[in-house]
């Protein structure tokens, strides 16, 4: 499942999320807001479970080294709680905002976004056993345009997460998938 929070440019956003879809091979996609409480609970098949497919939550919004969406790590998952997070349903969750899994020079991870969102998934009974993931750096997305029976359109020509130095000037560039941290206590 993925879940989007809102983003000025619908139209990139779609982009963003069919890219996202692509890429993790999910199919179902939500705004936060369209979320019930029931939304993430264990509502698979008696066949699924027994297979023991799980799914992967990716979040997808803006975010810094400690904050997602204006909200602190403790209030996401608080909110994700209240919509049915559980490790029966899922088997990791992937947090996508720039700088959340920020990494310092000598790529030690601080106390940052990512760390305290896994250490709450860690020490709750019900989502104890979902790893947690996010990029170490800023996500940059980049554009092209294409021409196809004479129209236009937008689409991802890739995705990397780049690591900056102090002075703002990119220190290193990563694939997306290498890009990305698993929390870890």
């Amino acid at each position: 499942m993925i879940i989007w929070f809102g983003e000025e440019d619908s139209r990139r956003r779609m982009i963003k999320v069919n890219w996202l879809k692509v890429h993790f091979s999910e199919s179902e996609v939500k705004p936060l807001h369209s979320l019930t409480t029931e939304s993430l609970k264990d509502n698979r098949s008696y066949l699924t479970k027994l297979i023991g497919t799980q799914e992967k939550l990716v979040i997808s919004g803006h975010g810094n080294d400690h904050s997602f969406m204006g909200m602190t790590a403790e209030t996401l998952f608080d909110t994700l709680i209240g919509k049915g997070l559980n490790d029966d349903r899922f088997s990791s969750i992937h947090l996508l905002a720039c700088n959340i899994g920020h990494a310092e020079q000598d790529n030690s991870v601080t106390d940052n976004f990512l760390r305290q969102f896994g250490r709450s998934c860690k020490v709750n009974d019900s989502t104890s056993n979902i790893k947690v993931y996010g990029p170490r750096g800023r996500i940059s997305w980049k554009f092209k345009t294409e021409q196809k029976l004479g129209m236009s359109y937008e689409t991802i020509e890739s995705v990397k997460i780049k690591l900056r130095n102090h002075d703002g000037s990119v220190r290193e560039s990563y694939e997306f998938s290498s890009g990305m941290l698993l929390y870890s206590l």
